[in-house]
């Protein structure tokens, strides 16, 4: 049996590529509501891991996400150093993209897009991922790895 706390995802445990995406993400959403510039607020992120075209590639992820989504896509604030349950499978979809696998992205993102939407959301989100990827970004993976002493 799993607990709430022993299933939370740590942002802290991310690896720089899923904890830029997540963060992004996150802006993305207070910069649209704020109708601040994306590139403004964000921007500085991107080129500080020198994957600045990454980030039109994110914007027209999100606009896609935020226009097409069948239900509300819910997002932590900046501040909330967990994954929510959406949050987190975005992540999972850019992950099994990352690892080129389609299949489970298209699987994973069925709670949120339709159909045609999901082929959309892959495609963008590969072009996406590529730039992170020739920044030396992964979105897979875990930052931190321990060992645990049982008895």
């Amino acid at each position: 049996m799993t607990t709430q706390a022993s299933s939370r995802v740590l942002t802290s445990s991310l690896t720089n590529g899923a904890q830029l995406f997540v963060f992004s993400v996150r802006q993305w959403l207070i910069a649209a509501h704020s109708k601040q510039c994306v590139h403004a607020r964000l921007g500085g992120f991107y080129e500080r891991f020198e994957v600045t075209s990454a980030l039109p590639i994110l914007d027209e992820l999100m606009c896609l996400l935020a226009a097409t989504a069948f239900r509300g896509v819910e997002v932590n604030c900046p501040c909330r150093v967990d994954l929510g349950e959406d949050e987190l499978l975005l992540l999972r979809a850019m992950q099994a993209l990352q690892r080129r696998d389609r299949v489970t992205a298209t699987e994973v993102m069925e709670g949120l897009l339709s159909g045609s939407f999901r082929t959309t959301f892959n495609r963008i989100a590969e072009a996406y991922l590529e730039v992170l990827e020739r920044g030396k970004l992964q979105v897979t993976g875990v930052r931190y790895l321990s060992s645990v002493q049982t008895h």
